[in-house]
């Protein structure tokens, strides 16, 4: 049997290549079979998606079957894949798989949308027994129904969704009992080895907004490095859930030490972490110890800070080990974030932060976490990020708010210009709606002092503009925060964008006016030209028909 397996996962604008993904090389592995392409074969820019998979379909005329790992963000090029693979070869049943197909609900409305024949839900393990059941010939496939079942329907495995004769079949989720080989890829970047690994994968606060899977991973550290090929790795990805948490400390730190008898040094690391896990002083003084030992020049240290305001935490579903996070905490995880920028530079590493911006979001609130930003960006090895708050199927947010967002999944329009990642998906979500047009999200790092401020100043427009506040002082009060040596440069690109507001009272809130701020920044920050205004103008009013009525 022969099998394309296909990586649809994106990372900013690019699908990347099979070979530099972790979960394809981990059920490459699996399989254990010749498969006869691993696709893409190079990163592939998502404007460039439908010209490439036009140039690789005639090397799908040998397959059996296709299978697709896909991520919520990547879903709309799965319905294109889909749509040309089947133009092309009507009779090649296609199997999904992957971040996005999180539950039963998304397994099925997969299938009834036409996107795959298969679904499955589970880690590899489902994948692994689909295909062994092609192979006895137990599954079949034809062009009426697409797939015939020999043995009864009750005794299909655990996570294997299909539609036979007009139904959805299929239950459960499919779980390895036990990992065989380590959740780790080494890759290359701009010529350097990296490694990329899930030691531990367990996070016990199931907040309300993550998906992320929480199960345990068994395989032995010393597997993992007698696994790692390369004497010159550069930099190390830790992608756990909270790899210096108490319960996962151990494994995390066994890896260093083996790590570094083995190769004599450690190298470079990102390590994801929850400043809650440090509020205790020995919990802080112990994570201190542990990022002098690695005594690196360019480690990264990122904290999931979120949210800073307990009403928004509430709303969120931002959790401590299950339980909604209180104002105390709240403040307590800042003072532990500011005890370690304080060490940053005596460290050699980067604190990394990241918040959300939610359309939960008060004056206040915003108000609040500027505060908190620009507070933090005194310290000169920092690096601040944010995101707007996505309702990812499976979640607790997803299931809560049902009607008050458009699902990421059905924003099914081809973008050039914008990162599905990056839109509002919020239904009367002003701040989040002004911060999108005006390309506004918090972001600071000490390297790129003009971007930051920027992104600083922005967010602070949108809430004057987002809650009502806006006059023509608004700049002045903007321009006067800004450092001495940005006065100049930014303040008279922010003075600039205020005029175009001020003239066309662009802060009145509605779609037309979005669509004109969005018009606007590109014109003043980047002196675009009408044919890139017109393309941004397009693919913005998609976004806001889409979403409609509720952005007007």
């Amino acid at each position: 049997m022969k099998l394309a397996l296909f990586n649809l996962n994106l990372v900013g604008s690019q699908i990347v290549k099979a070979e530099d993904t972790l979960s394809i090389s981990v059920m490459k592995k699996y399989i254990g079979r010749d498969l006869l392409l691993l696709l893409p074969e190079k990163n592939v820019e998502k404007k460039e998606f439908k010209r490439y998979i036009e140039k690789i379909l005639p090397t799908l005329k040998d397959v059996q079957l296709v299978a697709l790992s896909v991520s919520t963000f990547s879903y709309q090029l799965a319905r294109q894949f889909s749509k040309m693979v089947r133009e092309e070869y009507s009779f090649l049943p296609i199997i999904i798989g992957g971040s996005h197909i999180v539950d039963e609900q998304q397994a099925k409305k997969t299938i009834n949308e036409g996107v795959a024949d298969i679904a499955v839900l589970g880690d590899v393990k489902g994948l692994v027994e689909l295909l062994d059941l092609v192979e006895k010939e137990e599954i079949l496939f034809n062009k009426k129904s697409r797939i015939n079942v020999k043995f009864n329907t009750e005794t299909i495995p655990k996570g294997i969704y299909y539609l036979n004769n007009g139904k959805v079949w299929g239950s459960g989720r499919a779980y390895l009992k036990e990992q065989k080989f380590p959740l780790m890829l080494e890759r290359k970047f701009l010529e350097e080895d990296e490694l990329d690994l899930l030691l531990n994968n367990v996070c016990p606060n199931n907040c309300g907004y993550c998906n992320s899977p929480k199960t345990i991973i068994s395989i032995p550290v010393k597997d993992y490095i007698s696994d790692i090929k390369s004497k010159e790795i550069k930099r190390i990805y830790l992608y756990d859930n909270n790899p210096l948490w108490r319960e996962n400390k151990k494994r995390t730190l066994e890896f260093f030490e083996s790590y570094k008898e083995k190769f004599k040094k450690i190298p470079d690391v990102v390590l994801y972490s929850d400043p809650s896990f440090f509020i205790e002083k020995k919990e802080f003084d112990e994570a201190v110890s542990i990022v002098k030992e690695l005594g690196n020049r360019n480690n990264n240290l990122f904290f999931g800070r979120e949210v800073v305001d307990e009403a928004i935490s509430e709303k969120v579903r931002r959790k401590y080990l299950g339980d909604i996070r209180k104002q105390w905490r709240l403040d307590k995880e800042r003072e532990v974030i500011e005890k370690f920028a304080k060490l940053a530079n005596k460290m050699n590493f980067t604190l990394a932060i990241s918040y959300i911006l939610s359309p939960f979001e008060t004056k206040e609130s915003v108000e609040k976490m500027l505060d908190e930003v620009k507070r933090f960006s005194k310290y000169s090895k920092i690096e601040i990020k944010s995101n707007f708050l996505w309702p990812l199927p499976g979640t607790e947010i997803y299931n809560m708010h049902k009607g008050s967002f458009f699902p990421v999944e059905d924003l099914d329009l081809e973008l050039e210009c914008f990162d599905f990642g990056s839109i509002n998906y919020w239904h009367k979500a002003h701040f989040l709606d002004v911060c999108f047009a005006l390309r506004a999200r918090i972001f600071f790092d000490y390297r790129d002092l003009f971007y930051s401020y920027y992104n600083l100043s922005a967010i602070e427009l949108a809430k004057e503009i987002a809650f009502d506040n806006y006059d023509k002082e608004t700049c002045t009060s903007i321009i006067k925060n800004l450092p001495k040596d940005l006065k100049k440069p930014l303040g008279d690109k922010l003075r600039a964008l205020c005029n175009l507001i001020d003239k066309d009272e662009l802060f009145k809130i509605n779609n037309e006016n979005l669509i004109r701020l969005l018009e606007s920044y590109f014109k003043v920050f980047f002196n675009a030209d009408r044919v890139i205004l017109n393309r941004l103008k397009k693919e913005y009013e998609m976004i806001l028909r889409a979403k409609s009525p509720s952005s007007s």
